[in-house]
């Protein structure tokens, strides 16, 4: 087994291709890549060739689609590490299909969580008993899906989850914290409100 390893950013994509694909099939343990990805299927290449191999999958490019985030997670069964930064996957691909690695110890996504609430309150200031929506009905469907993927996840020692809107630019910095929490994660659901956090549990 093999890692491939580039921090500096430097590396072109097509390199770091053409390294992937010339390594025998199922040989290669660790994948880290900071730079830009280009129009090269760098991702779907490295995953088609070694998805039966990859332990460690660290991305840090702006340039990685939420279809190929998918990629990685239902395809490596043998998953420990996967951290992505500055990419999103949107919470449809994130539930779409069942991830393939229960053995994931840490694991650091960026989720589109859905369109903004148009709702002169969110839910969360509303008194109970509340009722929802038919779009927050569909949304905390998807997010009772994803709390339950990550509640399978036996092993898991580091998470980090950010949540931001659809079509919205992601960002390390924002100045309200209260709308980037996932809906309803750390809520046991006895207050009339929604609380899904029973599915972290396995």
């Amino acid at each position: 087994m093999g890692d491939l390893v580039d921090r500096s950013g430097d590396s072109e994509p097509e390199i770091m291709r053409a390294l992937v694909t010339h390594l025998k099939p199922a040989t290669l343990a660790s994948f880290y890549f900071y730079g830009p990805t280009g129009d090269c299927d760098l991702v779907s290449s490295t995953v088609k060739r070694h998805f039966q191999s990859l332990h460690k999958f660290e991305f840090e490019s702006g340039e990685i689609s939420s279809e190929d985030i998918r990629l990685i997670l239902t395809q490596c069964s043998l998953l420990e590490e996967f951290k992505v930064k500055g990419s999103v996957i949107t919470l449809q691909d994130a539930v779409e299909s069942t991830w393939a690695s229960n053995r994931i110890r840490r694991l650091e996504l960026v989720i589109a969580v859905g369109e903004r609430p148009d709702e002169d309150e969110p839910y969360y200031e509303r008194p109970p008993p509340l009722l929802l929506t038919p779009k927050e009905e569909a949304r905390f469907t998807l997010l009772r899906k994803l709390y339950e993927q990550i509640g399978s996840l036996v092993e898991m020692e580091e998470l980090i989850l950010k949540a931001i809107h659809d079509e919205e630019p992601y960002s390390d910095e924002y100045e309200d914290y209260k709308s980037r929490a996932f809906p309803a994660m750390l809520s046991l659901g006895t207050s009339g409100r929604p609380g899904i956090s029973t599915c972290l549990q396995d």
